[in-house]
């Protein structure tokens, strides 16, 4: 459930929001909570108040579950297994993560409009639920080890459809909804399987219950919703995708990152791939793969400084997702050499000068009006574990110049300099309109 916000002078409500949220991911042998959770950025939106709101956002979502071998003692008592190592997994490490495009219809219903058919269809790319190695009983007095899954992003599509009764509730004057809901998603989405059951809100808190009729278990989640503000809150900010290419003469860093910009803070997430690409004949082709989400927060003097003036600038930045291996020179995908090595992350700290700059009057990709081009040069240290994208101690120099960037580093732990270039494309901007926006406290009865 959102909240839709009528401003008293113009302009297009667009309210990026963040959902933390738990739910539940299948694997071969049962199922287990995953706790993550959701960005949602708005690219266009069309309300008719009190009657309907339609539109297309962008979404991002990572849902994750620890290991454990809490069974461990269990299997080795009452089957054949013996003395099994001390990290053997009993409960595997599960995960779900993918991006993509969503729209949405929601259309009151009734005399009173207390009631919404809301509608959704969303496509992207997505690993659906994965899985780590464990190993289990087998129901003959035995065990069974399952090698795990390689998470891999590919195409998906799901469609929602709910019918909800909504109102306010009178002692906390939160708004309340509750229905029944139907899903369909495919193997790769956010949600895979045929899925019944009922959804509910209140206030910033949703929560649902059903069955998934696909594998056959129940399913249930819980969100905790962040959202508020509108054009007014993220002024200067935007999408865009940020594109990088690393090399240290061995191995070979690609990835992008989805990235919304507020103006203190970027969130997006990232996808990455590093490995020998060098050595043609080489018969090692183990490369390792990232997924997951970042957050880089900026800082700098800009007290009484405008968006032309030099001044000092720096950024704290981390990743956090999951690494594994795949090795390439197999002639198919086998679990038993592409082994999830659970959640990697990395940080870095920049220091420097530059300037942020401004885009003109944008609409959409198009600017009417001069800009001022931002540019920066700083020193920096970065660290990361081992199937983080940028593995190990690393200290250099970066640059930036417009939407193109450029850095040489040394990596502290292989003795190896490095080199980096990367470009950021901008999808959309938020048009500054100027004045100061109230925000009408009536809300509207769409949802």
């Amino acid at each position: 459930m959102k909240k839709l916000k009528n401003y008293q002078r113009g302009g297009i409500k667009r309210e990026p929001y963040v959902s933390l949220q738990t739910k539940n991911i299948n694997f071969p042998t049962g199922n287990k909570p995953g706790f993550g959770g959701r960005i949602s950025l708005p690219f266009l939106e069309n309300v008719n108040h009190g009657r309907s709101a339609s539109g297309l956002r962008g979404e991002i979502d990572y849902t994750f579950g620890k290991g454990n071998t809490n069974l461990r003692g269990d299997i080795e008592s009452t089957t054949s297994a013996g003395t099994l190592p001390t990290d053997m997994a009993t409960s595997p490490k599960v995960s779900n993560s993918s991006f993509g495009l969503r729209g949405f219809h929601n259309q009151s219903l009734g005399r009173n409009r207390n009631y919404s058919l809301n509608a959704n269809a969303g496509f992207g790319l997505g690993t659906g639920n994965q899985h780590g190695e464990y190993i289990h009983k087998d129901g003959l007095g035995g065990t069974s080890y399952n090698f795990g899954s390689s998470p891999q992003m590919k195409p998906y599509g799901d469609a929602n459809i709910s019918l909800l009764r909504k109102g306010m509730h009178r002692g906390t004057r939160q708004d309340v909804s509750g229905g029944l809901n139907a899903s369909y998603g495919t193997s790769n989405a956010p949600n895979p399987g045929l899925r019944l059951g009922a959804k509910g809100s209140f206030g910033p808190f949703s929560a649902n219950a059903g069955y998934n009729f696909t594998n056959k278990t129940p399913t249930a989640g819980l969100s905790l919703n962040f959202q508020k503000g509108g054009v007014r809150k993220y002024q200067g900010g935007g999408l865009g995708i940020k594109t990088g290419a690393f090399s240290d003469g061995v191995n070979t860093t690609l990835s992008a990152s989805p990235t919304y910009r507020f103006p203190k803070l970027d969130i997006g997430a990232v996808f990455g791939t590093r490995g020998n690409v060098t050595d043609s004949h080489s018969e090692d082709k183990t490369r390792s793969v990232f997924t997951g989400a970042n957050i880089e927060s900026r800082f700098g003097n800009d007290r009484n400084a405008r968006k032309y003036d030099t001044r000092f600038m720096g950024s704290l930045k981390g990743e956090l997702g999951q690494g594994y291996q795949v090795n390439d020179s197999l002639n198919q995908w086998e679990s038993e050499n592409n082994s999830t090595k659970g959640l990697d992350a990395s940080g870095r700290l920049s220091l420097g000068i530059g300037r942020p700059g401004e885009s003109g009057g944008c609409v959409g990709a198009f600017c009417s009006s001069p800009s001022v081009r931002p540019w920066n040069a700083s020193a920096f240290y970065e660290s990361g574990t081992k199937n983080s994208l940028r593995p190990g101690h690393h200290v250099g120099l970066s640059g930036k110049l417009g939407a193109f960037t450029a850095e040489g580093n040394y990596n502290l732990q292989t003795k190896k300099p490095g080199f980096q270039v990367g470009v950021n494309l901008p999808l959309f901007q938020q048009r500054k309109t100027g004045g100061k926006r109230k925000v009408n406290k009536r809300r509207s009865r769409t949802y």
